[in-house]
């Protein structure tokens, strides 16, 4: 069987915190193998979070070296994280879901976001501010309601 994957979470003088790859089988060996290393006061593996907590004597090059030249686990490079547009089209991607399924199919995001766009309209209408405010609004709810109408 495979070592596991160590990929560095959080690193700091005496203390480092690690991602692991997948669920261990034996978590309580695990963590006895780590202490077995030499220099570390403390292993938590968190099963849950497949995170581990390694708390150490000295700098974080000198553990990490220590981890590198035996066999129990092996040391990756951080992954990076996901394109921020990627993130941000997936939470746009899931908000609409959302509405989808709250509004039983009836609206999506654009067509919500229209709606509350149109009721700031009316308010603004209501308070005598057609010239600037009720206009605005209303322009930027008409193109997401046709949208919305499109789409559906």
């Amino acid at each position: 069987m495979s070592v596991p994957v160590l990929r560095p979470a959080h690193r700091m003088a005496g203390r480092a915190r690690y991602r692991l790859d997948r669920d261990l089988p034996d978590v309580d060996g695990f963590a006895g193998q780590i202490l077995r290393l030499g220099g570390v006061r403390r292993v938590a593996v968190r099963p849950a979070t497949l995170s581990v907590i390694v708390e150490f004597d000295g700098s974080v090059e000198a553990f990490e070296e220590r981890l590198a030249r035996s066999d129990v686990a092996q040391l990756k490079s951080p992954l990076r994280p996901p394109p921020l547009d990627q993130v941000f089209q997936l939470w746009m991607v899931r908000a609409d879901e959302a509405v989808r399924d709250r509004t039983a199919g009836a609206l999506d995001l654009h067509s919500a976001v229209g709606l509350v766009l149109l009721a700031g309209a009316c308010v603004q209408l209501a308070r005598g501010q057609v010239a600037g405010p009720a206009s605005a609004l209303l322009l930027g709810a008409l193109p997401l309601l046709e949208r919305g109408r499109r789409s559906s």
